[in-house]
């Protein structure tokens, strides 16, 4: 697993660098191996199979890429209910984002409700994902603000390779709108306000059976 990790992160960091940046398995194979003699084109393949750019284009039948190891990638993005209380008549919060983490391998997440999107925040909020998810090799994230200076620094100390999309990652967008519309409505029937209804939906969506794994996210997470 270890040498698995370590081969994930050299072909993550040659792909998404903007001065070696291709999609070719030759020349991303080629370019690894002067680091890593052991990668092999399967190695590639599998790697780029699961890259959101590479599979841009390409016909997907389903959500169904699943790394074949545990925290080999997590995905990060911003639930946005900045504008709750007057787009859907939710009583008032401070909180205004889900800073929201999902491992793709189990479909696991969290969602931590936070006040503002500074890096800072997002730095602090990434610490509690970590507690509760483990520290992943990868993390996939859009090219916000929120996701540099103190948050790129804090998961450089952890050793975390920070891989970044211009589109963000598919599965937490489409994670965050499934909790997005749960997390309303449950604030509309209860009056709570949205952050409070955090807990129980991330907790909801984590003991239901995913569509692409077969299994619940906690089940996955249990005997990973």
């Amino acid at each position: 697993p270890s040498n698995v990790r370590a081969k994930v992160k050299i072909l993550a960091r040659i792909y998404y660098n903007p001065d070696t940046y291709n999609t070719s398995i030759e020349k991303l194979l080629k370019a690894s191996r002067k680091e890593d003699r052991s990668i092999t084109r399967e190695d590639v393949k599998d790697f780029l199979s699961k890259q959101e750019i590479y599979q841009e284009g390409k016909p997907q039948k389903t959500n169904s890429s699943v790394p074949h190891l545990p925290h080999e990638e997590f995905q990060v993005d911003l639930l946005d209910l900045s504008y709750a209380e007057t787009r859907y008549h939710l009583p008032k919060d401070l909180h205004r984002y889900g800073f929201t983490v999902v491992d793709i391998f189990s479909k696991m997440c969290v969602c931590i409700p936070i006040e503002d999107k500074t890096a800072g925040v997002c730095a602090e909020a990434m610490k509690e994902a970590i507690e509760k998810l483990g520290v992943p090799a990868t993390l996939m994230c859009d090219g916000g603000k929120e996701f540099e200076g103190a948050f790129r620094d804090y998961c450089h100390k952890l050793d975390i390779e920070i891989l970044v999309s211009r589109l963000g990652g598919r599965f937490v967008e489409r994670l965050i709108r499934t909790l997005k519309k749960r997390i309303v409505d449950t604030s509309k029937k209860t009056r709570k306000s949205w952050s409070q209804c955090v807990p129980a939906q991330v907790k909801d969506y984590n003991d239901t059976v995913h569509s692409s794994t077969g299994e619940t996210p906690d089940s996955i997470r249990a005997h990973e």
